[in-house]
């Protein structure tokens, strides 16, 4: 799938976008658990709560796959029978960290500002120049 294809504005290729995006950084059994947990758009993954504290995202994905695909979580720690699936600590990390650049890098800039940030008026872009800065910006941010 090319960069050109993230620029639709279906549901369904911005979810195939943000999965090209997961695979590109992390293990794909991670990408699966979090795409069946509902983390498939890039507002949703940069919004991820990622601290240590009880109940944050992880923590959320953990559980949720661990109660509806529990032949899934092969690749999970699950300590004792019947307990939560546990993804090992340095996927945790992985996790956090690219959570942590996906916040930083300017694809997810304005998606994260355009909520607090009240409307202005000013010049509308075109279609052509939003796909053109949408593209550059997934492209700087796969490197």
């Amino acid at each position: 799938m090319e960069l050109g294809a993230c620029d639709s504005e279906s549901e369904e290729s911005k979810v195939q976008c943000v999965e090209r995006l997961l695979r590109s950084k992390l293990p794909g059994y991670i990408v699966s658990c979090m795409l069946a947990a509902g983390f498939d758009t890039l507002d949703t993954v940069a919004r991820m709560d990622v601290g240590n504290q009880p109940g944050n995202s992880i923590q959320i994905i953990e559980e949720y796959i661990s109660s509806n695909f529990p032949g899934d979580a092969r690749y999970m720690h699950a300590p004792l029978l019947g307990s939560t699936c546990k993804f090992p600590p340095g996927h945790r990390i992985r996790i956090e960290r690219f959570v942590q650049e996906l916040r930083s890098s300017h694809v997810c800039h304005d998606l994260l500002n355009d909520a607090v940030r009240p409307a202005t008026k000013k010049k509308k872009k075109t279609v052509n120049q939003k796909q053109q800065l949408h593209k550059l910006q997934l492209e700087k941010f796969l490197l």
